[in-house]
């Protein structure tokens, strides 16, 4: 009798062992998966705050600095982040292998005009200084 509670502990913890050797794999992917996204969000923000004339060259320069910068990966290999403007826009593709497959994020962000919003609250309280229906005859263009 008192061997079987030797092996029934060493089957349990076999099963216990195999199952927290799943959730660590569990976690490091998630981790990976996490560090990828912020990576490629903080490429973006950087890239989308560039003033236009320095936009070309700046967004080259960031994908230099993301391909430098050693990211901890526990379960991705060949990271690779790709920058682009389009459109008034700034697009970000992130790709990695992964053992199970493959993985990939895209963001896309406005380029960061704050003259635009201050041009639109201008115009917002004329509007309310006024009748509400239109602007002041002085300050048209």
């Amino acid at each position: 009798m008192k061997g079987s509670y030797t092996i029934e502990a060493a089957v349990i913890m076999s099963i216990f062992c195999i199952m927290m050797a799943v959730v660590i794999r569990q976690a490091y992917g998630l981790h990976d998966e996490t560090v990828g996204k912020m990576a490629l969000h903080e490429r973006v923000e950087q890239a989308r705050r560039l003033s236009p004339w320095e936009r070309k060259q700046g967004i080259a320069e960031i994908e230099r600095q993301a391909v430098k910068r050693k990211i901890t990966q526990f379960s991705f290999h060949g990271f690779r982040l790709h920058l682009e403007e389009h459109s008034g826009k700034v697009a970000g593709k992130s790709e990695a292998r992964k053992p199970d497959g493959q993985w990939n994020i895209q963001i896309e962000a406005g380029i960061f005009e704050p003259e635009t919003f201050l041009r639109k609250t201008e115009a917002v309280r004329q509007l309310e200084v006024g009748d509400g229906n239109s602007l002041r005859k002085a300050d048209a263009p």
